[in-house]
């Protein structure tokens, strides 16, 4: 099938309504901000690991050499639509009601439903005099037509190329700027090959404003395609035979041996035969090469600020919406499940006032970027959000920043949630009554693969300290959660003698 995307004979008079509209919508909005405010450039990968982009050199040899990165990255919910809802609202799931992937309680639908659109980074930087851009994935479920047209652009963004049809890296479609345009599958139409033209066009565009600007750019890589027979991601031509032999990493908990301490939903899994375990180091390699065309588009985009001057004035930060199972406690594939491997994520940023090569254990959750990105442009961040600027800490001003993070909410939809804390997991799951069916405690210090559960051992105190710390994070906002993270943390753990140990799961 033939593209039918933009032709270069088009781009100009596009471009050219599209800075007449913002050029218009100057007078408008609020000018609150200084004009020597930085550009942010927010790339937002899907479902990579924190060491996927270890294989992204071009993108991390600028980010650490020249930034910042956070050890101890993570997502609160490890699901694409909840972790996005997340990212571009500064809210837990329990205060944007975005628990799944798709309704009742998830998906574009819902998170539309619940007013949160009026709420975004795209609708505060430009109430705040940013122009701005959005490119690639937004949330699962958008331009399905069940809430809103397909034509549908969301508040806040003057630039919008938005996927219509998540998972395929080809025979995709893009709303652009209110018009659906259909890709087919050539070598060109190679989902992040476009995505990079689109960015690519729209620096050129923005930064021909006169404004600080704003990009959130979401490929779909490494996500696994739809389409694909074997149920991975595709990479682009020219990288498919790259990364020979590469195998998928062995962790502690790969293919677990016992995993009988586990809730049922990962206990009765069987163990991995070598059939899966193959499929697993394929799957990995094909999430390595996809990767390639990220780092490309990253890295050419980053020479593009640089010719034009731009990069000294922007920010650029490089983060995924979660991880991904490869193996552990048996789990073949997949996300949305609680436990380290799906909610650590990668975590670099760089760019004006961020210290060269300052590496920052800090606990950093993805409700955190709204106001690190609203600090880092002079912008008030909006008190009902529930995260905190962790801008400090790149910045080299630790004691600047208010309250230290002890603990940060996880949730698995309704039917699991946990406590992180500095140095503990402690994960509860529910029957459909509401009710505790399990519990798991993990000490993260002798065991950060979390094979031994090791709730059984902790004092009666301790287990309804815990439980009752969890119920409170499950129904705070904004201020509250933030006192919550400040106050709680790994004295809440306190074991009891051998002699004394209760089986309590």
């Amino acid at each position: 099938m033939k593209s039918t995307g933009y032709r270069s004979t088009n781009l100009s008079s596009v471009g050219r309504s599209i800075i007449r509209q913002i050029a218009i919508g100057m007078f408008a909005v609020s000018t609150s901000i200084a004009w020597c405010a930085p550009n942010i450039v927010l790339i937002i990968l899907d479902n990579a690991n924190r060491t996927d982009v270890d294989f992204m050199p071009l993108s991390t040899g600028y980010l650490r050499t020249n930034g910042a990165e956070f050890s101890n990255a993570f997502v609160s919910s490890s699901l694409c639509c909840p972790s996005r809802a997340s990212i571009l609202t500064g809210k837990y799931s329990q205060n944007t009601g975005v628990y799944r992937n798709a309704p009742p309680d998830g998906g574009f639908d819902t998170f539309y439903r619940n007013g949160n659109e009026a709420n975004t980074i795209g609708t505060l930087f430009k109430a705040n005099g940013y122009a701005t851009a959005f490119i690639g994935k937004y949330l699962n479920g958008y331009g399905n037509g069940s809430t809103v047209p397909k034509t549908y652009v969301p508040p806040g963004w003057d630039i919008w190329n938005g996927m219509l049809s998540n998972g395929k890296y080809y025979n995709y479609k893009l709303n652009e700027n209110g018009v659906v345009v259909q890709y087919g599958a050539t070598p060109a139409d190679y989902q992040t090959d476009r995505l990079a033209e689109k960015a690519s066009s729209a620096i050129a565009l923005l930064l021909t404003t006169g404004r600080p600007f704003i990009l959130i750019l979401s490929p779909m890589v490494p996500h696994l395609d739809t389409d694909s027979p074997v149920g991975q991601p595709i990479p682009a031509p020219r990288h498919a035979n790259l990364f020979e032999g590469l195998k998928a990493p062995r962790s502690a908990s790969f293919n677990e041996t016992d995993i009988s301490d586990k809730p049922h939903y990962i206990g009765k899994a069987p163990s991995l035969t070598a059939e899966d375990i193959l499929w697993l180091d394929n799957s990995y390699r094909a999430r390595v090469q996809a990767l390639q065309s990220a780092d490309e588009m990253i890295g050419a985009l980053i020479d593009q600020l640089d010719r034009s001057s731009a990069l000294k004035s922007t920010i650029i930060i490089l983060l995924s919406d979660s991880g991904w199972f490869f193996g552990e406690h048996r789990q073949r594939d997949g996300t949305g499940k609680m436990y380290e491997p799906l909610s650590r994520i990668p975590m670099l940023m760089a760019g004006p006032s961020i210290l060269s090569g300052r590496s920052s254990d800090q606990m950093m959750v993805n409700v955190d970027l709204l106001p690190t990105m609203a600090e880092f442009a002079g912008i008030a961040a909006p008190t009902i959000i529930d995260g905190r600027s962790v801008a400090g800490f790149v910045r080299g001003r630790d004691r600047e920043v208010s309250g230290g993070r002890k603990s940060f909410l996880r949730i698995k939809s309704t039917t699991s949630a946990g406590l992180r804390l500095a140095t503990y997991s402690y994960y509860e799951t529910y029957l459909s009554d509401g009710s505790i069916d399990f519990r798991e405690l993990y000490d993260l210090r002798v065991d950060p693969d979390e094979t031994q559960n090791i709730f059984d051992r902790v004092s009666t105190d301790s287990a309804n300290s815990l439980r009752s710390a969890l119920a409170s994070f499950r129904r705070c906002a904004a201020e509250e959660c933030r006192s919550l993270e400040n106050s709680i943390g790994d004295e809440l753990v306190s074991f009891v003698p051998i002699s004394s140990r209760r089986e309590r799961r």
